[in-house]
């Protein structure tokens, strides 16, 4: 199979598994992988007219990661490289950095076997010089025994190598499940808050029983079909509408099948437990005494932001641009609360439209704590925190925490990612029909320049400018941006927060 130079390294693995195991093995052999990440460079600035992307310390997470997921480097550093920056590297960027590296062998294998062109050039003394081989040894006439040629000359790769199925990937483009993938080392740290911080409005314990009969024993028929009372479900559990005294909260049943679930309940009860917010959702209960423990939230009843963005089913009517904006101005107050009201701060660590619930008066309540950790200081100490284990959807996890970064900055890339969804309405996991994620779909399609940003615009929320005239759409898709950069570049949510403000008041 041949390949375009303009072919991205990310997409190499979905167009032939062949191809882009013959690739890692290439970049594994005599760990090529770290000399090619080495000379990794970020987009030239004024400043910096040619920023290194990766430190030594980023070749060593590569290398604990491996360790720990027994995965090839060269695999991981490939799928980390493929999905950063704004442009997308491609086999032409990496053939360059190949021949830079004076990678020859990984340097032939991508030139020959995958874009069919002619073997690069090589130094005529030296190291790299290409080393020449007896013509009768080519023709099969020395004494030693040779190996019969493979019929293909791609099944040498093959040997050994695991099915697809069996190989943990981290994919930009899944459906709406939440990814539990092993990442790099250090301990996992739960939320600890000192008890003078604690919330005084303790929830209560609510026997299992009385949980069943107030949801019609957990009812699995969605709310407004058959009396169901069925909110929701997800990869944690599912949220079921309980009623009592014409009182109405939501009940989350935690899946008993997950990993961890203890530490998942607990996790979340503390968190909620001590930290208040306008724009957190509250828990009124808890339950531990039956098969599945359950969490009882304040009834949200306009849903959540992901299904209102689809305006399908009940939710038909759209939501109007200021009231995105505000939407997104209140979730990101959530945030910044807490980012800034402890230190080491609290990361959320699984923002998406979908945990983002909307009261009567449509006001945002960001839930599912379940995998809130603490972070990197917020003052931008460059320090983060490593967790054991990644969790959180894929298609809005920053590139540093597939690696198991856990940092303040994550919560503002998934951010930036709803941000694109109030703009466009489009899903975050098929934003062209065609399994695109929306964030790579953005950036295809804008390339860049802002004049592209129209094309893409819910035109069911208005024409998105203020009553003063201002086009509140390209403030909007600046931020975004911003938010979508590298770590380093990322604004905190306090700089997300004024923004938001300044937009909502142009």
């Amino acid at each position: 199979m041949r390949f375009e130079r303009e072919t991205e390294v990310r997409k190499l693995r979905l167009l032939s598994i062949t191809a882009h195991y013959g690739l890692v093995e290439a970049l594994e052999s005599g760990s090529a992988w770290k000399k090619v990440m080495a000379l990794v460079r970020r987009i030239p600035t004024d400043i910096l007219p040619c920023p290194i992307k990766y430190t030594s310390r980023h070749i060593h997470m590569v290398q604990d990661a491996g360790e720990k997921q027994n995965r090839s480097c060269s695999e991981i550093f490939l799928e980390e490289w493929g999905c950063s920056g704004r442009k997308r590297p491609t086999l032409a960027d990496l053939l360059t950095l190949l021949k830079k590296a004076e990678l020859y062998k990984a340097a032939d294998y991508v030139a020959i076997q995958l874009l069919k062109e002619s073997r690069p050039s090589r130094p005529v003394c030296g190291p790299a010089a290409e080393v020449l081989v007896p013509t009768e040894m080519l023709n099969g006439k020395s004494a030693a025994p040779t190996a019969p040629p493979a019929s293909n000359p791609n099944e040498n790769y093959r040997s050994g190598w695991p099915e697809v199925a069996n190989i943990p990937v981290v994919s930009l483009t899944i459906d709406d499940e939440t990814a539990n993938v092993e990442s790099t080392k250090i301990e996992q740290q739960l939320v600890t808050v000192p008890v003078e911080q604690i919330n005084i409005n303790t929830p209560e314990h609510i026997p299992y029983k009385k949980l069943q009969a107030i949801t019609n024993s957990f009812d699995c028929n969605p709310v407004g079909e058959n009396n169901g009372r069925l909110l929701g479900k997800g990869a944690f559990g599912s949220v079921h509408l309980a009623i009592e005294d014409n009182i109405l909260t939501a009940v989350k049943r935690l899946n008993v099948d997950i990993v961890d679930i203890d530490r998942l309940f607990q996790n979340e009860l503390e968190a909620l437990l001590r930290v208040e917010h306008s724009n957190l959702l509250r828990m009124v209960a808890y339950s531990k005494d039956g098969p599945e423990k359950c969490l009882v939230y304040e009834y949200m009843s306009q849903g959540d932001l992901e299904e209102r963005l689809s305006c399908k089913g009940r939710w038909s009517i759209p939501l109007p641009y200021l009231v995105r904006i505000k939407i997104a101005l209140g979730t990101s107050n959530g945030l910044q609360h807490l980012h800034e009201y402890r230190d080491p701060p609290l990361v959320h660590r699984d923002v998406k439209s979908a945990n983002i619930l909307l009261d009567k008066d449509l006001i945002p309540k960001l839930g599912d704590f379940g995998l809130i950790r603490l972070g990197d200081s917020s003052d931008g100490d460059s320090s983060a925190i490593l967790a054991s284990t990644v969790f959180g959807t894929s298609v809005y996890m920053a590139p540093e925490a597939m690696r198991g970064e856990v940092t303040v900055k994550n919560d503002v890339f998934s951010i930036g990612v709803v941000l694109l969804e109030l703009l466009t309405g489009l899903s975050p996991y098929d934003a062209n029909g065609e399994g695109l994620d929306l964030v790579t779909h953005v950036m295809e399609m804008c390339d860049g320049h802002s004049q592209s940003n129209y094309t893409l615009l819910d035109g069911k929320a208005g024409n998105w400018t203020s009553e003063g005239g201002i086009d509140l759409s390209k403030q909007l898709f600046s931020l975004a941006q911003d938010c979508l950069e590298d770590k380093d570049r990322r604004p905190f949510m306090s700089t997300v927060v004024q923004r938001l403000q300044t937009i909502i008041n142009s």
